[in-house]
């Protein structure tokens, strides 16, 4: 992984953290102790968190947001919800694409950071393959 990568991702679960604020601390506290093996002490009792349990973190988060997200207007849809795009086939051609952009945004260098694929299944929506 390049420093660029690890700055995109990194500046990606910054904005999930400031969006997501109310999941964080019980996920991060669940997913932590959870498997204390992989939070590591050092000489002032800091800890660091290994990237695997990092990029689980991330995927509770989104998959607590997008859980949401099926039901929320979005302005991008005409402050149609998604279920309710999908219905529309004007919308639904903007949904497509608003989901094909989240796809993009959810790799960095053929990196796969989150698996989209059940955002296109629970709408009932066939994935494109770009």
């Amino acid at each position: 992984m390049t420093s660029e990568t690890v700055s995109t991702a990194e500046y990606v679960l910054s904005l999930l953290t400031l969006n997501l604020e109310g999941y964080i601390e019980d996920i991060e506290h669940e997913i932590l102790f959870q498997d204390s093996e992989s939070v590591e002490g050092d000489q002032n009792d800091e800890f660091t968190v290994s990237p695997h349990i990092t990029k689980d973190i991330f995927a509770e988060l989104l998959d607590s947001y997008y859980k949401n997200w099926f039901d929320t207007p979005i302005p991008a849809l005409n402050d149609l919800s998604p279920r309710e795009s999908v219905k529309n086939p004007e919308s639904r051609k903007y949904l497509t694409l608003l989901l094909r952009k989240m796809d993009i945004l959810s790799s960095v260098e053929g990196i796969v950071l989150y698996d989209s694929s059940w955002l296109w299944e629970e709408l009932g929506l066939e994935r494109e393959q770009y």
